[in-house]
């Protein structure tokens, strides 16, 4: 019988062997069919996976996803450690890639290691998807739990934190089961525990040293020598505590209420030292008693430099020197106003200084353009300017022959007499430019080189009779131009045509003229 069970077991042995040699012998037959570099892309890929994930799982911790969805986060990181298991396998022999991955599995490592990186990233989303519904549900419990994180409250009582941490960790627990409403409903209840941790974790951190010297206080009887004064620095450590009673997160006003505290207890335990010891002393000792306390007031007026006011009672001394300090406190402040009218005063003449000295720079700018216009002036070639046609008045016929006859006459006594050297600069410049435009003379361009040659040859021998001569013929231009205006002014066309024809009568006189002007330099 145990024969035949030996058989049957090794029967099945053997039949289990040979599938999965089968199983290996099919995935050895497809694995030469995957090429090496898809292969090594396959590996790439799934490093780069498994990385994601890993980085996932850090900042949901973060965020402290493993608190508030414990059991998905256990999952998500299981996964991600089995994924990170088959990786591991194809990474040292990317062939087993395609390759079985368990001996009763049909699932390849690949696939397997894809397989749990789904589950891992399916886990975290559900983990996510539950923290935002939480914090919505219950923003106002998220609120002061966030506070005590801040005030470090598990540290100081972490029994009671981690009480109050497992009941909130119920209710989120029930929103995960689909019963929202029913955590809504007892998170007042919470609320209320963790506003009272918060409490009293601020009442430690800030308030904690002034009870501790009260209670030192009234252990050692100070309400003997100083039960007043006791008594109002019990009353602001009461006012502090039930200032963070009523508004535990107002940190400033807490500190401030908390130093005004510990000051009073510190004043207490002076005023009844110094009772204690004035109880000590013998009545012979009150006078000394009340110098010393006068030197003390005595010491701070002259280092004010105050007046001696001894001759008054104690509290006229005092009063005396707080008088002093005030005027002084006013004086100081008139100081500091002038000084800064002073610094104002100072930045307008800064500024007025900045803008005159810009202005100098301008002036210098204005004069040296000046300066240059005027070089340029200086050097710029004198231009004559060609005399304006008057136009003459209209007159009769017989006017204009009388006319006419006395300019013939004119023209011939000038050409007997001698002009000075300035006509002849006068017509050697006229010659050198070849720009002097005649407004009632049009002169040819053989006659203008004409003239050029002749002022050219005879610089400095020119007699007066050229010159003459020259004058001579504008003259008589002009009389004829004068004439022929005067005759037809009534149309400004024949005008025109006269001025034409007067010009080109006036050319043959104005070249017999530069004729003799030649024969008598040659003479």
């Amino acid at each position: 019988m145990k024969m035949d069970l030996k058989l049957t077991a090794l029967a099945a042995a053997l039949l289990l062997a040979g599938c999965a040699s089968d199983s290996n012998n099919t995935a050895a037959t497809a694995t030469p069919a995957t090429n090496h570099a898809e292969a090594a892309s396959e590996v790439s890929t799934l490093k780069q996976q498994i990385t994601l994930a890993e980085q996932r799982l850090a900042l949901a911790k973060t965020q402290e996803l493993d608190w508030l969805a414990t059991d998905l986060m256990q999952e998500a990181t299981q996964a991600l450690q089995d994924a990170k298991e088959y990786y591991a396998v194809i990474e040292k022999d990317p062939t087993q890639a395609h390759s079985s991955s368990g001996f009763f599995s049909s699932t390849t490592n690949w696939q397997a290691a894809e397989e749990n990186l789904k589950a891992f990233n399916d886990a975290v989303n559900q983990a996510e998807a539950l923290q935002r519904q939480a914090h919505t549900l219950l923003a106002e419990a998220f609120s002061y739990r966030t506070q005590l994180h801040q005030l470090k409250a598990n540290d100081i009582y972490p029994s009671t934190y981690q009480r109050l941490d497992g009941e909130f960790k119920t209710l989120i627990e029930w929103i995960a089961d689909n019963d929202a409403e029913r955590a809504t409903q007892a998170q007042p209840a919470l609320v209320t525990k963790l506003r009272a941790l918060e409490v009293k974790t601020v009442v430690h951190l800030y308030l904690d040293d002034a009870k501790k010297t009260l209670a030192s206080l009234k252990k050692a009887n100070i309400s003997q020598h100083a039960p007043d004064t006791l008594a109002a620095a019990a009353a602001a450590v009461v006012a502090a505590e039930a200032f963070i009673t009523a508004d535990p997160r107002d940190m400033d006003t807490i500190k401030q209420k908390a130093d005004d505290a510990v000051f009073t207890l510190k004043h207490t335990r002076h005023i009844a030292d110094a009772v204690q010891q004035l109880k000590l002393l013998p009545a012979k000792d009150y006078e000394r008693y009340v110098v010393s306390q006068e030197t003390i007031l005595l010491n701070i007026s002259q280092a004010l430099g105050a007046d001696d006011s001894r001759d008054r009672a104690l509290p006229e001394q005092g009063q005396a020197i707080v008088a002093y300090i005030q005027q002084y406190q006013r004086d100081l402040a008139d100081i500091k106003q002038l000084q800064t009218q002073l610094t104002t005063a100072n930045e307008k003449v800064t500024k007025l200084e900045n803008d005159l000295s810009q202005l100098n720079e301008q002036n210098k700018k204005v004069a040296m353009l000046e300066a240059q216009l005027a070089t340029l002036h200086s050097t710029a070639p004198v231009i004559t300017a060609a005399p304006v046609k008057a136009q003459a008045p209209v007159a009769t016929e017989t006017a204009v022959a009388e006319e006419a006859s006395a300019v013939t006459e004119t023209t011939t006594e000038a050409a007997t007499d001698s002009i000075e050297a300035e006509a002849v600069a006068e017509t050697k410049n006229a010659a050198e430019t070849d720009t002097v435009e005649t407004t009632d003379a049009v002169i040819t361009e053989s006659d203008t080189a004409a003239a050029v040659e002749t002022a050219e040859s005879a610089e400095k021998t020119v007699t007066a009779e050229t010159v003459t001569t020259e004058a001579a013929t504008t003259t008589e231009a002009t009389t004829t131009e004068v004439t022929a205006d005067a005759v037809t002014d009534v149309d400004p066309e024949a005008d025109k045509m006269a001025d034409v024809k007067n010009s080109v009568e006036t050319t043959p006189t104005k070249r017999a003229a530069t004729d003799n002007t030649t024969e008598n330099a040659a003479q």
